[in-house]
């Protein structure tokens, strides 16, 4: 297995959950007001199964191999292009009957994405553009709740989707 991302410090703190089981940090309360939290693994995780790196979605190693399972989480919408991620990227990692799960609140924003790379009317539009190598199997919404600090919390829904490979062609 190998975890993705973008975010050197999210990666670092992968790897120190991977080889401790833990990992402390500062939770925000309110203000510039923080209190110790630790984060843990369970013991019957077997940690050592996966390997954690950062990189560009839109810029993978060829030598990553293919997969039976790729998860895109909430990854779509902070793209700078995002339609040569689903065409392009994608398809070279899934291995043929390969399941790919892609979660996203459709939350677009110039901060990642130029509005001409907007998927307007996203799903429709991701659907078009993976429906030649890959067939929808399951749709639902996703709720989160994002913690910002111990008064403010975000609840969003994400679109979850389920397409399987159909195609050995890259």
């Amino acid at each position: 297995m190998v975890g993705i991302d973008y975010s050197r410090s999210f990666v670092r703190a992968a790897k120190r959950l991977q080889q401790s089981g833990r990992h402390p940090f500062r939770l925000l309360e309110e203000g510039k007001i923080t209190r110790p939290c630790v984060a843990r693994i369970p013991s019957i995780i077997q940690r050592k199964r996966i390997r954690f790196l950062t990189g560009d979605a839109l810029h993978l190693p060829k030598n990553l191999g293919t997969f039976d399972l790729v998860l895109a989480a909430n990854l779509i919408d902070r793209l700078s292009d995002p339609a040569k991620f689903l065409t392009q990227v994608l398809p070279q990692f899934v291995k043929p009957g390969g399941l790919v799960l892609l979660t996203s609140p459709y939350t677009w924003s110039p901060d990642f994405t130029v509005g001409r790379h907007w998927l307007r009317n996203s799903f429709p539009s991701i659907q078009k553009l993976l429906r030649p190598k890959f067939r929808l199997l399951h749709r639902q919404d996703l709720p989160f709740l994002l913690r910002e600090h111990r008064r403010k919390f975000q609840f969003t829904f994400a679109d979850a989707t389920v397409w399987k490979r159909t195609t050995s062609s890259h």
